[in-house]
Order: structure tokens, then C-alpha cells, then sequence
């Protein structure tokens, strides 16, 4: 009796401390957004706490949503996941026809006031789908390449072809990465990563050559110079941004580049914003939190219970781990621009909801017996 008293008490610490850090990142970005937005707020809206107040209210919805999950049975989670993925798909599908570009990009329904991104919805259901085929009908001992693999190739590729015609690059990229890992994790052997290697890679090329402003942001990516007023301006002003927190920061709030020199500097570019504020220690502080996140979520898949509850936390952590990532890359002019926000911190209501509903889900994952299937 001790010693399972001694493991349900480990579980819970670490159940406590994963629930935490998306928590703390969430206020933290609160914080943040209103220090990066007030003043381009001020000036759009009238109001200097308008983008914070409406991240206070999808961080609202994004907890409860996180709290109600537990209650779903789940089989409900995982025996429908092809239904889920189905509703997501559709609707994310059904921007391209009525949904008004932003920006140039077609991914959000605007209602009552707030814009919803079926698409981030789209992600988490795929990713669902994927943990449960994986585990069904992946293995090292059965062979990879066999015909039901072709209607999950299918259902990526259609998953890939909606997000990429909204356009979202950066989350197919995201999405086919994590998707990938998965692969390696059930086992498949080296020669198959291989394959599939060979297969993505002419993909992705093919995808960055297809529209001339893939290719401009590769131009920019490779001499942000060339063009500091135009093209990389953006960019340019990202990294001065980050070069002027040094090693303490500017101070909260005392950010200069938020002035309307820093486009996107409460979303996609929040991250310039706060190593300005609190330099390379805070941001080394910041990202420790994302590697917690990710060492707990990591655990929590490693005692699992169910095959399938393992395997869809470790594609949602992997998957916010990626976005992350990816985003200080953008930031600091590693990788080309992609329009992918910092999880838990950038403002964004739908992204924010999505990401608590995956804290969501891998907690009632992590939290699955066999007896409740």
C-alpha cells in the first residue's frame, strides 16, 4: 500500500508542476502583452488595456476549457479522433471561402467581436489522430509500408494542404515535424526514416518555390540588408530589439521598439519585445520554463499508462516545443519568417484556448487507466 502511496504521490507532483509552467508562461505573457501592445492600442483603439483585456478573457476560456477535459471519458478522446479531426478540418477548410483576409492570410471567422482560428484547432485534432494510428497499426514488428498507411498519408496531406492554402506554413511545418518524431518513436527502423525523409524534403522545397513570397522571405532571410526599409525591416528591427536588452534589459515597460519600429510586437514578435525589456538573463530564465514544460510533459509520457495516451503527450509536447522553438528563431534571423506565435505568451486567443486544450488532453491522458477505456 506504501509504495502505491508513494507513486500516486510522485504522479501528482509532477501532474502539479507540468500544469504549472503552461500557468506561469501564461501570465507571464500577459504581462508582456500589455507592455508590448498599450501603446499601439492606445493609438488603434483608443484603449491601452484592449489587447490585454481580450487575452485575459481567452486565457479565462482557455482554463476552463483545461479543467473540463478531465471530466471527458477517455475513449470519447481517442475513439473519435477521426470525427474530431473531420468537424476541424471542415470548418479550418471552410475559411478559405468565407473568412476575411488578414494580412493576406485566410484563417480566421470573426465573431461577436473576436476572431477564431479554426486552424489551431485543426493541429491538435491531427495530432490526436496521429497518436492513434500510430499505436494501432505502427510497430517494429510490422512492416511500415503497408496499404493502410495510404488513407493517414491521405489525412495528412489533406490537413497539409488546408493549412498551407490559408497560407500557414509554419504550422505544416510544425505539424509534419511532430508527425515525424512520432514515427521514430513507435520504431520504425532507420532505412524508413529514410524514406520518409526523402519523401518530405522535395515536399517542403517544392512548397518554399511554389509562391514568390516563400521565396522573397528566403531572400530576406539570407541579407535582411539589402532591403532595411522595406523587406527586412522587420527583421532588422527584431534584432536591434533583442541587442538593445543586453544582459539585463531595458526595464519592464521601457521598451523602445514597441514605438511602432517592431511590427507584430505583442504576437508573432513578442519575443524581441521581452528580451529588450529583460535581456539575455530573463530570456534565459523564460526559456528554462519551455524546458521544464517540456522535461515534465516528457515524464508524464514515460508513465503513461495507455500506449496511446503516451504517444499523444509526447506529440503535444513535441509539437509546442517545436513552435517554440521555431519562434526564437524567427526572432533572432535564424530561420526565415514564419508566423508562428511564442506558446502561451504571444497574443492570440485561438492559439492560447488550443494550447490549453493540449494541457488539457495530456493530463486526461496521463490520467487513463485501463479500466475506464
Amino acid at each position: 500500500m506504501s509504495t502505491v502511496r508513494l507513486n500516486v504521490d510522485l504522479q501528482n507532483r509532477l501532474l502539479f508542476r507540468f500544469l504549472f509552467i503552461p500557468f506561469l508562461l501564461n501570465i507571464i505573457g500577459l504581462l508582456f502583452i500589455y507592455s508590448a501592445s498599450s501603446i499601439y492600442a492606445l493609438e488603434k483603439y483608443g484603449d491601452a488595456l484592449y489587447f490585454l483585456k481580450k487575452q485575459l478573457i481567452s486565457s479565462g476560456i482557455g482554463w476552463l476549457s483545461c479543467f473540463f477535459i478531465f471530466f471527458i471519458p477517455f475513449r470519447y478522446i481517442f475513439d473519435y479522433a477521426l470525427v474530431w479531426w473531420f468537424i476541424t478540418c471542415s470548418v479550418t477548410a471552410g475559411t478559405l471561402l468565407w473568412a476575411k483576409p488578414i494580412n493576406g492570410a485566410c484563417r480566421w471567422f470573426s465573431i461577436a467581436g473576436f476572431s477564431i482560428q479554426p486552424s489551431e484547432f485543426l493541429t491538435v485534432a491531427t495530432i490526436l489522430y496521429v497518436a492513434t494510428f500510430l499505436q494501432r497499426h505502427v510497430s517494429p514488428q510490422k512492416p511500415f509500408f503497408t496499404p493502410k498507411l495510404i488513407p493517414f498519408m491521405g489525412l495528412l496531406g489533406v490537413t497539409s494542404y488546408v493549412l498551407v492554402a490559408q497560407p500557414d506554413f509554419g504550422s505544416t511545418v510544425t505539424l509534419i515535424t511532430t508527425a515525424a518524431a512520432l514515427f521514430f518513436v513507435v520504431g520504425i527502423s532507420y532505412q524508413e526514416c529514410l524514406i520518409i525523409a526523402s519523401l518530405l524534403i522535395p515536399l517542403f522545397t517544392a512548397l518554399i518555390f511554389s509562391k514568390k513570397y516563400r521565396l522573397i522571405r528566403l531572400m530576406t532571410f539570407l541579407d535582411p540588408w539589402s532591403d532595411p526599409r522595406g523587406r527586412g525591416f522587420q527583421i532588422i528591427q527584431s534584432l536591434l530589439a533583442i541587442g538593445s536588452g543586453k544582459l539585463f534589459g531595458l526595464g519592464l515597460g521601457m521598451s523602445r521598439q514597441k514605438f511602432f519600429y517592431l511590427p507584430m510586437q505583442h504576437t508573432d514578435f513578442i519575443f524581441s519585445i521581452i528580451a529588450e525589456e529583460i535581456g539575455f538573463v530573463g530570456i534565459g530564465f523564460l526559456l528554462i520554463f519551455y524546458i521544464l514544460f517540456f522535461y515534465y510533459g516528457f515524464s508524464l509520457a514515460q508513465h503513461a499508462s495507455l500506449p496511446q495516451a503516451s504517444l499523444f503527450i509526447m506529440g503535444a509536447v513535441l509539437f509546442v516545443t517545436i513552435k517554440t522553438v521555431l519562434n526564437c528563431l524567427v526572432c533572432t534571423g535564424l530561420v526565415p519568417t514564419k508566423g508562428l506565435a511564442l506558446p502561451f505568451i504571444s497574443y492570440g486567443g485561438s492559439a492560447l484556448i488550443a494550447q490549453w486544450f493540449i494541457v488539457g488532453l495530456v493530463t486526461r491522458s496521463f490520467l487513463a487507466k485501463n479500466d475506464i477505456l
